[in-house]
């Protein structure tokens, strides 16, 4: 079968819905080198976030809180990617990234029972967690300025 247009397929499983979420992160920790979790809190509508993987380089799981879920996970894709990639450190405090002029992080405990599958797929490595503020809008991008030659040519 190579050509699968107009295929529906679909997988069903056995497994209960966190082994297959726990089977899905491990997957994309594979490929990409980590995973994004995404949660609602129901009370407060509010998506809470967090990655998973980056623990396994040595470097906290970033965890973030906002009101939209695309833009908590573009952030921590966002977040991830420049640590896996471009070994980017972050720890408490303010940093800067070729995105953001100012990301503020703070120390969050990494408790499996707070991080759902946490346990699950990082076992037995050693996890401790930042907590990023998300920027309220993109005001905070940096404006690069542009080259310019200033010099006249006569």
């Amino acid at each position: 079968m190579s050509d699968l247009d107009g295929v529906h397929l679909s997988v069903r499983s056995s497994l209960p819905e966190m082994q297959l979420l726990g089977c899905i992160a491990s997957s994309e920790i594979a490929a990409q080198g980590f995973a994004v979790v995404l949660g609602s809190l129901a009370k407060r509508q509010q998506v809470v976030g967090y990655t998973l993987g980056l623990a396994k380089r040595g470097h906290p799981e970033i965890v973030s809180v906002g009101g939209e879920e695309d833009d908590v996970f573009g952030l921590l894709t966002y977040l991830a990617t420049q640590v896996v990639e471009h070994g980017q450190v972050f720890s408490e405090g303010i940093h800067d990234t070729p995105l953001f002029s100012e990301l503020v992080f703070c120390d969050q405990e990494a408790e499996p029972h707070n991080l759902p599958l946490m346990e699950q797929v990082l076992g037995d490595t050693p996890v401790t967690a930042l907590s990023c503020i998300a920027p309220r809008d993109f005001t905070v991008i940096q404006q690069r300025p542009a080259h310019r030659d200033l010099r006249r040519i006569a």
